[in-house]
């Protein structure tokens, strides 16, 4: 299960800054929405319809949105209900669960959301997540991959803060569980980097990777700076660091064509 005291939860507000600061220190959107738009490109139908499980504010969707007729997304937050609206794209302020609707769309992209569906039902909602696809599309996971720079951290510090649970397991063997359960998918890692102009910026965003308050917790300070300073590599100008990070993209078809 999700840990019940999360950032995220708790101050909701600072996680939004710390998020937003991820994105503003990092080429993660660049990476998906250049190998998404490969995949689009293949696709022939010319009046194409994209839905975005998870649309955050529709950073990423604007890289994709070229190519699409249609766009819709789901967030659970109004203030990015607001940020989609604004953007043109038909949003739906629902969890993934609650959403329903006779709409079939080209690409279904769930972009790091699947942590917050329960453990018991999370191959099922991938499973529902086929039923929205026409018979020749396809639908894109994205989840963080347990191997490279980030995955070290969380490793590392994760369990201290959450009880001793390690970080992201329904993403651990995540092709084997969905392929056993019914979805027929193959994954690929993609690559892309987190620079860090000095230790307080690192520390900033820590908050925001493992899940803690920066303002109020100071436990580890000392030792995530030295993980900064030991671990992650140089970047630029004096004491800049960078870490990479690796993604997995799990790729699957409509039930019509692949799904059991």
């Amino acid at each position: 299960m999700t840990p019940k005291k999360t950032l995220l939860r708790e101050h909701s507000s600072r996680y939004g800054i710390l998020f937003d600061l991820f994105r503003r220190s990092s080429n993660e959107t660049d990476t998906i929405g250049n190998k998404l738009t490969q995949e689009i490109e293949q696709i022939k139908n010319n009046s194409k319809a994209l839905l975005d499980i998870g649309a955050s504010d529709g950073l990423l969707a604007q890289k994709l949105y070229p190519h699409f007729e249609k766009i819709v997304g789901i967030e659970r937050n109004k203030d990015d209900i607001y940020a989609l609206d604004s953007l043109g794209i038909d949003s739906y302020c629902c969890l993934w669960e609650d959403f329903d609707s006779p709409e079939k769309f080209d690409i279904v992209l769930a972009s790091h959301m699947l942590y917050y569906i329960d453990d018991e039902n999370y191959v099922k909602e991938c499973k529902r997540m086929q039923e929205y696809l026409k018979p020749e599309g396809k639908g894109f996971l994205i989840v963080n991959a347990h191997q490279n720079d980030y995955a070290n951290l969380m490793d590392t510090f994760y369990p201290i803060f959450h009880e001793g649970k390690e970080p992201f397991p329904k993403t651990n063997g995540l092709e084997k569980k969905l392929n056993q359960g019914g979805i027929d998918c193959k994954s690929e890692i993609l690559t892309f980097s987190v620079n860090f102009m000095n230790p307080i910026h690192f520390l900033s965003l820590c908050g925001f990777f493992l899940g803690y308050d920066p303002q109020e917790c100071h436990i580890l300070d000392n030792s995530l700076t030295q993980y900064y300073e030991d671990s992650l590599k140089p970047h630029g100008n004096y004491r800049a660091k960078s870490m990479d990070v690796d993604i997995e993209m799990i790729t699957f078809s409509s039930l019509v064509q692949g799904g059991k």
